[in-house]
Protein backbone atom coordinates (compact mmCIF):
# COMPACT_ATOMS: atom_id res chain seq x y z
CA UNK A 1 0.00 0.00 0.00
CA UNK A 2 1.30 3.44 -0.79
CA UNK A 3 0.84 6.83 0.83
CA UNK A 4 -2.20 7.64 -1.34
CA UNK A 5 -3.86 4.34 -0.42
CA UNK A 6 -3.40 5.11 3.27
CA UNK A 7 -4.91 8.57 2.84
CA UNK A 8 -7.92 7.24 0.91
CA UNK A 9 -8.44 4.41 3.39
CA UNK A 10 -8.34 6.89 6.28
CA UNK A 11 -10.98 8.98 4.53
CA UNK A 12 -13.13 5.86 3.96
CA UNK A 13 -12.98 5.02 7.66
CA UNK A 14 -13.82 8.51 8.85
CA UNK A 15 -16.59 8.93 6.29
CA UNK A 16 -18.16 5.56 7.16
CA UNK A 17 -18.03 6.44 10.85
CA UNK A 18 -19.62 9.82 10.09
CA UNK A 19 -22.57 8.02 8.48
CA UNK A 20 -23.57 6.75 11.94
CA UNK A 21 -22.11 9.53 14.11
CA UNK A 22 -22.86 12.76 12.31
CA UNK A 23 -21.11 15.58 14.06
CA UNK A 24 -20.23 18.89 12.50
CA UNK A 25 -16.56 18.47 13.43
CA UNK A 26 -16.23 15.06 11.77
CA UNK A 27 -18.25 16.25 8.78
CA UNK A 28 -15.83 19.13 8.31
CA UNK A 29 -12.84 16.77 8.50
CA UNK A 30 -14.34 14.42 5.92
CA UNK A 31 -15.29 17.30 3.62
CA UNK A 32 -11.77 18.70 3.78
CA UNK A 33 -10.10 15.32 3.30
CA UNK A 34 -12.34 14.15 0.45
CA UNK A 35 -9.91 12.73 -2.13
CA UNK A 36 -12.61 12.32 -4.80
CA UNK A 37 -13.91 15.86 -5.11
CA UNK A 38 -11.43 16.90 -7.80
CA UNK A 39 -9.59 15.01 -10.53
CA UNK A 40 -6.13 13.76 -9.66
CA UNK A 41 -4.47 13.03 -6.38
CA UNK A 42 -5.19 15.40 -3.54
CA UNK A 43 -7.89 16.44 -1.11
CA UNK A 44 -10.76 18.91 -1.21
CA UNK A 45 -8.61 21.21 0.91
CA UNK A 46 -5.20 20.92 -0.80
CA UNK A 47 -3.41 21.70 2.47
CA UNK A 48 -4.69 18.44 4.00
CA UNK A 49 -3.00 16.26 1.38
CA UNK A 50 0.13 18.42 1.42
CA UNK A 51 0.43 18.05 5.20
CA UNK A 52 -0.09 14.29 4.94
CA UNK A 53 2.66 14.12 2.31
CA UNK A 54 4.99 16.13 4.55
CA UNK A 55 4.39 13.70 7.40
CA UNK A 56 4.68 10.40 5.50
CA UNK A 57 7.14 9.58 2.75
CA UNK A 58 6.06 8.22 -0.60
CA UNK A 59 7.01 4.53 -0.47
CA UNK A 60 5.42 1.13 -0.16
CA UNK A 61 4.03 0.23 3.24
CA UNK A 62 2.66 -3.02 4.59
CA UNK A 63 -1.05 -3.11 5.34
CA UNK A 64 -0.18 -3.17 9.06
CA UNK A 65 2.05 -0.10 8.68
CA UNK A 66 -0.71 1.67 6.77
CA UNK A 67 -3.17 0.98 9.56
CA UNK A 68 -0.77 2.34 12.18
CA UNK A 69 -0.05 5.43 10.08
CA UNK A 70 -3.78 6.09 9.69
CA UNK A 71 -4.26 5.90 13.46
CA UNK A 72 -1.28 8.22 14.06
CA UNK A 73 -2.47 10.67 11.43
CA UNK A 74 -6.00 10.80 12.80
CA UNK A 75 -4.59 11.51 16.27
CA UNK A 76 -2.99 14.67 14.84
CA UNK A 77 -6.43 15.94 13.81
CA UNK A 78 -7.26 16.49 17.49
CA UNK A 79 -10.83 15.31 17.00
CA UNK A 80 -12.48 13.03 19.54
CA UNK A 81 -14.88 11.64 16.93
CA UNK A 82 -12.14 10.97 14.38
CA UNK A 83 -9.98 9.30 17.02
CA UNK A 84 -12.95 7.19 18.14
CA UNK A 85 -13.54 6.11 14.53
CA UNK A 86 -10.05 4.67 14.36
CA UNK A 87 -10.23 3.20 17.86
CA UNK A 88 -13.43 1.40 16.83
CA UNK A 89 -11.64 -0.16 13.86
CA UNK A 90 -9.49 -3.27 13.76
CA UNK A 91 -6.61 -4.40 11.62
CA UNK A 92 -8.80 -7.18 10.21
CA UNK A 93 -11.46 -4.65 9.16
CA UNK A 94 -8.75 -2.43 7.68
CA UNK A 95 -7.47 -5.36 5.59
CA UNK A 96 -10.97 -6.25 4.40
CA UNK A 97 -11.77 -2.69 3.36
CA UNK A 98 -8.37 -2.35 1.68
CA UNK A 99 -8.88 -5.48 -0.41
CA UNK A 100 -12.34 -4.22 -1.40
CA UNK A 101 -10.74 -0.89 -2.36
CA UNK A 102 -8.19 -2.70 -4.55
CA UNK A 103 -10.85 -4.90 -6.18
CA UNK A 104 -14.07 -2.91 -6.46
CA UNK A 105 -17.18 -4.86 -7.33
CA UNK A 106 -18.27 -4.85 -10.95
CA UNK A 107 -21.93 -4.98 -9.87
CA UNK A 108 -22.55 -1.41 -11.04
CA UNK A 109 -21.44 -2.34 -14.57
CA UNK A 110 -24.01 -5.12 -14.71
CA UNK A 111 -26.98 -2.77 -14.39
Amino acid sequence: MNRWDIFVMTFFYLDAYWDDHQTEELGNICSSMNPFLFEGIGSADPAIWAEFCDAYEDRDYTIEEGYEIAKKYVATLESEEATKAMEDSSLEEWKEVYYDYLNPSDDEDDE
